[in-house]
């Protein structure tokens, strides 16, 4: 599976539910698009980086982080 995010509309929240919910059904999340994001000043950049951890007891876990640079 791969999850479309809308920028600063989606909640972390809402994105969290809709892992634990893939996880319930046994899926694969392979990335996050974010979508709608605004444009910047030439030469900047965004990006998402997400990471698959091992399962942490109740049932597969995982984490991610927006990095920014």
């Amino acid at each position: 599976m791969i999850i479309v995010v809308r920028h600063a509309k989606t909640t972390k929240d809402q994105v969290n539910e809709a892992i634990n919910r893939l996880n319930q059904v046994g899926a694969r999340l392979y990335g996050v698009v974010v979508n709608m994001v605004a444009k910047r000043a030439v030469g900047s950049y965004y990006y998402y980086y997400y990471e698959e951890t091992a399962p942490t007891g109740r049932g597969k876990g995982s984490s991610g982080g927006r990095r920014r640079a």
